[in-house]
């Protein structure tokens, strides 16, 4: 079956401009995902990127520079260029065994758990079939190692203010291991951290959560004051369509497409359910798969 590399994604890995968002916060992420957000005027192109649903993207990822240089450590320096060096060159397994070789010889570092913690989320889920939501069997135990491993990071930063970036890589692994809940409450405390280049991908991640939860009211409300203030973010607008969609309004979830299909390459992409499989999560898929299967359908009549 086809592979699934990240969580929820509600970033498309579709294309559009290549971000990769400010770590901010006194306890910086050293990985940092760079995040697809897809223009309504760019040109389309495929990457990755890590976000929504089931992650059909995971990143590539640069080590924060001032997060190291602020550490007098040495080695601590050197072991973490290392194993970021080696998630850059997309060699995830080795990277995530180097990471835990530093969390290992650093046990009181938030820096090395919690990036160890980013990696185990990467590697597990690339090796995920999309129809393997919730995880099971030994995905599911190293997502839950993951997550334990987030917590102990936070623990250990004490009250220094959350990385946005990590905790949406935890609210990922909690979406794939079916807790949407407590994902829920993790992509919005990763909303709320993050500054405003990042702050659409918690919130997106958060929308498609409630629509897998049966509150696609809520989902479309937020979904709508998403892209109010960032008008170029295209998934937002799927998933506004969704949303609105699986509440039963029709007309506003028309609208909400036919913004999107305001950039053809864009509405061409979209008009494929293949768009947003392994990004979103799977009730979120299937209106999707309804959604233009009454599109589809409208349109043919009204060319009849």
């Amino acid at each position: 079956g086809m592979a699934a590399v990240g969580a929820f994604v509600a970033l498309a890995a579709l294309g559009g401009q290549l971000r990769s968002p400010r770590c901010g916060g006194s306890l910086p992420t050293a990985i940092s995902s760079q995040v697809a957000r897809e223009s309504l005027a760019a040109p389309m192109r495929r990457d990755v990127a890590l976000a929504a649903g089931r992650v059909l993207a995971a990143s590539a990822a640069s080590l924060a520079a001032h997060a190291l240089a602020e550490d007098d450590d040495t080695q601590f320096r050197a072991e973490a260029n290392r194993a970021t060096r080696l998630f850059n060159l997309g060699k995830y397994a080795e990277a995530e065994a180097a990471w835990n070789r530093v969390a290992e010889a650093f046990p009181t570092r938030p820096l090395a758990l919690q990036n160890l913690a980013t990696v185990e989320v990467v590697t597990t889920s690339s090796a995920m079939r999309l129809d393997e939501v919730p995880a099971t069997g030994q995905a599911a135990e190293r997502l839950e190692r993951a997550v334990a491993h987030f917590r102990e990071a936070r623990r250990l930063a004490g009250d220094r203010p959350p990385d946005a970036l990590a905790t949406n890589a935890e609210a990922n692994a909690l979406a794939l291991l079916g807790r949407y809940a407590d994902a829920l409450d993790a992509y919005t405390r990763a909303a709320d951290a993050a500054d405003r280049d990042f702050e659409a991908v918690p919130r997106a991640n958060a929308a498609l959560t409630l629509l897998q939860t049966g509150r696609e009211g809520e989902g479309a409300r937020l979904a709508a004051n998403i892209v109010r203030r960032d008008p170029n973010f295209a998934d937002g607008f799927a998933i506004l369509a969704a949303c609105e969609w699986r509440a039963g309004r029709r007309l506003e979830a028309e609208r909400a497409f036919a913004r999107l299909c305001r950039e053809p390459s864009l509405c061409r992409r979209y008009r494929d359910p293949a768009a947003v499989a392994g990004r979103w999560p799977p009730l979120a898929q299937q209106v999707w798969a309804d959604f233009l299967r009454a599109e589809n359908a409208g349109a043919s009549l009204s060319q009849d």
